[in-house]
């Protein structure tokens, strides 16, 4: 497949869910170069909950085989759609009644190869989920608690190893805030390693100083905001309405400023970037026990309990045999 918008494009529309970014002309620009200006269509809608019924509904009536949607923080390596179709293709040829499938990026600011900024639907199963799905603002993660209604309605979603392009590098430290914010709610599990290795980096990168700074002050927040439920209301920075339009009180007593506007990126950085990509140490060390947090049961339990001082020791030296030597 071509890397640039021609009659060799896959079938294909791409929604880009912009909210803000510093990288959105540069995110369209790359998936325009793969599968033509026309074929990419930027959406704004707040909540999330909002941009993802729209980016669905728009896939249907661009009426192509696959649908692409696309977070604005996620910059497409060459060819990288291309090649993710036809991971969806031979997906589909396995498992008939498939969802769709996301690709994976590297995650400049977790530190690690994962899923996300990314859903490739295939078209035909779109109408059933606008159907079925609720589509709810107050889920935690509404697009992911739409394919868990589409599982039960039979149709699977599949994650692939099709590495696509980078998530949350070149963002404003505003975006930063915003998204250590959102993970220190999502995703809890990951910020005891995050925050280890935000402080060895703080010095040499810039974005990583700020995401430390920013995951601080969410716990010095935290007494103040109300704890949501487990499944319910912890998509607290999905809304961009509820943050500042600047992070000056942050920046300023440190000497810094907001980035510059971004306009573009070439294709061969993001690949560069990508070949000199490696998962951070502490991701790396704590991965058996971010595994368990997505296996859940007893194991999940166990590794809850890692960063208490007095239990670290004894989970540490003990998980090979508590997980099974996974």
């Amino acid at each position: 497949m071509a890397d640039s918008g021609n009659r060799d494009a896959p079938d294909i529309a791409v929604i880009l869910r912009e909210a803000g970014e510093r990288t959105v002309a540069a995110a369209r620009d790359l998936a325009a170069a793969q599968v033509g200006a026309d074929r990419v269509h930027v959406i704004r809608e707040v909540p999330f909950a909002a941009a993802l019924r729209r980016g669905l509904e728009l896939g249907v009536e661009a009426g192509r085989r696959w649908t692409l949607c696309l977070d604005a923080d996620v910059l497409l390596r060459p060819g990288a759609v291309g090649d993710l179709v036809a991971a969806a293709e031979a997906a589909l040829e396995n498992d008939p009644q498939l969802y769709g499938v996301s690709g994976t990026v590297a995650d400049k600011l977790l530190g690690q190869w994962r899923i996300a900024g990314n859903s490739l639907y295939f078209t035909a199963r779109i109408p059933r989920a606008l159907e079925i799905g609720s589509f709810d603002a107050a889920k935690r993660r509404p697009e992911s608690h739409v394919k868990r209604q589409m599982r039960k309605d039979g149709h699977r979603w599949h994650p692939s190893e099709t590495v696509i392009g980078l998530h949350d590098d070149e963002q404003s430290y505003r975006d930063i805030y915003r998204t250590v914010f959102a993970h220190s709610r999502k995703h809890a599990y990951l910020m005891g390693y995050a925050r280890r290795y935000w402080r060895r980096m703080a010095n040499e990168d810039p974005d990583l100083r700020v995401a430390l700074w920013s995951l601080e002050l969410a716990r010095l927040l935290d007494p103040w905001i109300a704890r949501p439920g487990l499944r319910e209301m912890e998509n607290v920075a999905i809304d961009v309405r509820g943050f500042a339009d600047n992070i000056d009180a942050l920046l300023v007593p440190a000497g810094m400023a907001e980035k510059p506007p971004l306009t573009a990126m070439a294709g061969d950085e993001v690949r560069r970037r990508l070949d000199a990509f490696r998962p951070a140490p502490e991701y790396e060390a704590d991965r058996a026990f971010h595994r368990a947090e997505v296996e859940g049961g007893w194991r999940r339990a166990i590794a809850r309990q890692r960063d208490r001082p007095a239990m670290r020791p004894f989970i540490r030296l003990a998980w090979p045999l508590l997980a099974g030597g996974r």
